[in-house]
């Protein structure tokens, strides 16, 4: 089990594989309950980074009209996200690219909405990635954040032993909102179940 949770960060190979399948059944109903609290029928374009399985992309073709395009610098996430809406892709409705958060290969003021599922643990530097994410936003876009660790709530030790084993970094609720208000985000909503914490930062 230690090999397959080792791959969470950039899944590749035998573990990797089980680990996105692992993944898109684990976080189905954090990531229902997430995108239960935003409205997307308005959106023309959508970006999901860090995309993993594409179980997201999916959820998100089905509450809107948008295009869905997702991002993983993982292949083997790429790979598994294209089977899983290969559909919706051969409609033109969705799209996978291979890319880097810190370095996007998109256009200034892309996206209506960005969303980020479970990843921003692993942006590092942070500040460079809600950057680009700005950047890609078009003005009065919105970014969503959906996480199912906060610093909030858990201890100090149970933090500390998941980074160590993970290699990530959980935040506080404080430490999210001034990461994104120093990127030029306006924090419009935030909301809690348990340990879960979705949040959604605006590009004004």
């Amino acid at each position: 089990m230690s090999r397959v949770t080792k791959n969470c960060r950039k899944p590749k190979g035998i573990f990797g594989n089980l680990m996105i399948r692992r993944m898109n059944k684990r976080h189905l109903e954090l990531i229902q309950w997430g995108l239960s609290h935003y409205n997307f029928s308005q959106a023309a374009s959508i970006l999901d980074i860090g995309c993993g399985g594409g179980i997201t992309i999916d959820l998100l073709l089905q509450k809107s009209c948008a295009k869905v395009i997702g991002m993983d610098y993982s292949p083997l996430c790429v790979k598994m996200a294209t089977r899983k809406n290969f559909k919706n892709i051969r409609a033109n409705r969705a799209k996978i690219d291979l890319g880097n958060v810190l370095n996007m290969k998109y256009l200034d003021n892309s996206f209506d909405i960005v969303t980020a599922v479970e990843t921003i643990y692993f942006w590092n530097p942070i500040n460079v990635a809600l950057k680009e994410v700005y950047r890609v936003l078009a003005d009065g876009g919105r970014f969503i954040i959906i996480n199912e660790l906060s610093k909030d709530h858990q201890t100090c030790d149970q933090c500390k032993k998941l980074e160590d084993k993970l290699n990530l970094k959980i935040y506080t609720e404080k430490e999210l909102v001034k990461h994104l208000k120093d990127a030029g985000f306006t924090v419009a909503n935030i909301s809690y179940k348990d340990k879960w914490i979705t949040l959604e930062a605006l590009k004004k």
